[in-house]
This record gives C-alpha cells, structure tokens and sequence, in this order.
C-alpha cells in the first residue's frame, strides 16, 4: 500500500468514528439546513426546468430524503445513481415517490424502476455526491471502491456543463485530502453552516 492509500484509509477510519459520534437530534437537523440551503441555490441559479442527480444515503452519510421529498414538491426532475459492480448509469425517480421508498438494489441501495434506465448524462445539470469528507480545493474522500470517481469522469466527458456538488457535515470539511490521478473533485460542497460553496479547485 502506497503513502497516499494508507493517508486515505486513515482519514476513512477517523471521520467513520467523528460522524458516529452524531446524535439523531443532530442529524435531522443537519440534514433540514442542507435541505434549506441547496433548495435556495437551486432556485436562485437555475432559471429553467432542472435536472438534479442525487443519492439515497446510506450509513455515515448526511440524509437526503427531505432534499428528495422537498425537490419532488417543486416539480425538479430527479435521478439516482444506479450501480452493478462497474457498472454506473442513471435512472429516474418516479415524479410522485421518495428516493428511499424504491426497491433495493446492488449493495442494498434504492433503485429507480428498470423502464426509466440509461438517461442521457448531458440532460443532468448537477450531480449530488456523498462523501466521507471533502477539502476547499474540492478534493473528495470516497470509501475507496472507486464508484462516484468512475462516473464523474464519465459522465463530465459526456456533459461539460455538469456541476458536481459534495454533501456533507461540517466535521467532513477538512483543510487537504491527498489525492491519485484517478481521483476526481467537485466544483462546490453544501454543509450546515457553510451552505453551497464554491472550491477552489487547482487545475
């Protein structure tokens, strides 16, 4: 194991260990602001009709099910990520039900229905990512199996106007991630108390 990798998956154990550490209480509450915060950026930047890519989350990561329940109120199209093994494409959220009310899939995670597989990557505006943290200069600590890395690259050589955006608490705000080449950032990350920021991404 290389310098970076053991970086890597030191930092994976630590941040595991700081969000386990975060009461219920604190969690919904956590998850409202963002809520509140990526609704009102959505509104204010995006003038037509959007099309947002986000995530059911699974332990360790910030909730998402008010975010989908209050974007399926305000009518924007909504997506999930749909992952077998190496496999990364988008389906459909169906207009009138919540992300994490589908059926479960590869890896227990909630799957859109089968008819509306294989969307066109240049129709989503911006791509939600979970994370185990992120850096100012958008850098982006996944859980090491490669998935978001993979179809960020993907989907941005498919679609050069895609955002990608990391959700996140504050406690996964750090000041640097090491990276790889593989590795890919993110153009803003939205927490509680920070709101959406811009990175600062270094080309």
């Amino acid at each position: 194991m290389n310098i970076i990798c053991k970086l890597k998956q030191n930092m994976r154990y630590n941040m595991i260990n700081v969000i386990n550490k975060l009461d219920n209480k604190k969690l919904l509450l956590f998850e409202k602001k963002n809520t509140q915060h990526l609704l009102y950026w959505l509104h204010n930047k995006f003038s037509h009709n959007i099309h947002v890519a986000l995530f059911a989350n699974l332990n360790n990561e910030i909730g998402t099910r008010q975010l989908d329940f209050y974007m399926m109120k305000s009518n924007i199209n909504r997506y999930l990520p749909i992952m077998k093994k190496n496999i990364y494409s988008l389906g459909k959220i169906p207009d009138h039900k919540n992300c994490q009310n589908l059926d479960k899939g590869y890896l227990n995670i909630p799957n859109p229905p089968e008819h509306t597989l294989n969307i066109n990557f240049s129709d989503v505006d911006i791509l939600i990512i979970p994370g185990l943290a992120f850096d100012i200069y958008g850098n982006r600590l996944g859980r090491g199996k490669g998935y978001y890395d993979r179809s960020m690259k993907d989907i941005k050589l498919k679609n050069k106007k895609l955002i990608k955006l990391g959700l996140a608490f504050d406690c996964q705000i750090v000041d640097f991630i090491p990276t790889n080449a593989y590795d890919q950032n993110v153009d803003y990350f939205c927490t509680p108390n920070y709101g959406v920021k811009k990175t600062n991404i270094i080309s």
